[in-house]
């Protein structure tokens, strides 16, 4: 589950004031939270950050994810998200090493005859069976001739019914 390192809102109304958490990122703004790190108070002139940066980094070097406005405040107080996050791991079984991708210029590779799922063939052999026995039905309907049944006729609304009746 990622874990987002945002702003937690208190405080009343038109007087925010901000908790900066440690999140489940699936979790509501206001919402429970794993740790608070600090708080924000952007209404005093100047605003107060105050920041344990101990519990920052170690949170940052577990691969938190701050937001844009976290990260702007981490920096105002000298912590640069970017240079402490944990480096992104590399996928297990590639051993380091990247697949490689088809570029554009390079045409797609042809998938063998064999090479539809066991699904895919079943139903092709089942419409190709099909068809056979729908060009025997359309030859034997060309030889009879039938005829539509008529349309049923419109409903009269009730004034059309008594008129016709008078």
């Amino acid at each position: 589950m990622p874990v987002k390192m945002r702003l937690h809102r208190v405080g009343a109304k038109h007087q925010p004031s901000y908790r900066i958490v440690i999140t489940p990122a699936l979790s509501p703004r206001d919402g429970s939270y794993l740790d608070q790190i600090g708080y924000y108070n952007p209404v005093t002139e100047p605003a107060t950050i105050s920041i344990d940066s101990e519990k920052a980094i170690a949170w940052l070097k577990k691969g938190v994810q701050p937001t844009d406005r976290v990260a702007r405040l981490l920096s105002s107080v000298s912590i640069d998200p970017s240079s402490v996050r944990k480096p992104e791991p590399v996928p297990a079984g590639s051993g380091g090493k990247t697949r490689r991708t088809r570029s554009a210029s390079e045409p797609a590779t042809e998938k063998p005859a064999g090479a539809e799922p066991p699904k895919a063939r079943r139903r092709a052999s089942a419409s190709a069976a099909g068809a056979e026995d729908a060009t025997e039905a359309t030859a034997s309907a060309e030889t009879d001739v039938t005829d539509e049944p008529e349309p049923a006729p419109a409903k009269r609304s009730s004034r059309k019914k008594a008129e016709d009746s008078e």
